[in-house]
């Protein structure tokens, strides 16, 4: 059995996908972030209705968190996450998926890296022509 024949591609569907990497980017980015908002005000962005993970050990799983200029201002379940919904916030509904913190690594392997800077690769071209 070959791996495209135990993989079923139409999971996860692609709108729950990238909300799950939305959050996680979220959650991510929140470990560089100091200090807090005041606590008024609606938030930028609303991600609810599913596990949340956190990363914190007093907290390790919530139902949804809130954004607000870059920082989170909340963290909890989904309704006490109502008040901080206003006109113009974006609501990701995350439907029951899970959301986890990302990690974003740019880095390059040795092999990799030097084959990069060896020239092109001309692997099954027959002639200089071409």
């Amino acid at each position: 059995m070959s791996l495209s024949d135990r993989v079923d591609p139409s999971w996860p569907p692609l709108n729950t996908c990238n909300r799950v990497v939305l959050a996680g980017a979220l959650l991510a980015l929140s470990v560089a972030c100091t200090g807090s908002p005041p606590d008024e005000g609606p938030a930028d962005l609303v991600v609810r209705g599913g596990a949340i993970h956190t990363a914190n050990a007093r907290r390790p799983v919530a139902e949804a968190l809130a954004v607000r200029e870059g920082r989170f201002v909340f963290v909890g379940d989904s309704v006490d996450a109502e008040r901080w919904i206003g006109a113009t916030t974006e609501v990701v509904e995350l439907e029951g998926s899970a959301a986890i913190p990302g990690l974003i690594d740019g880095h390059v392997h040795l092999e990799f890296g030097l084959s990069l800077v060896r020239g092109v690769d001309l692997t099954g071209i027959p002639d200089r022509e071409e």
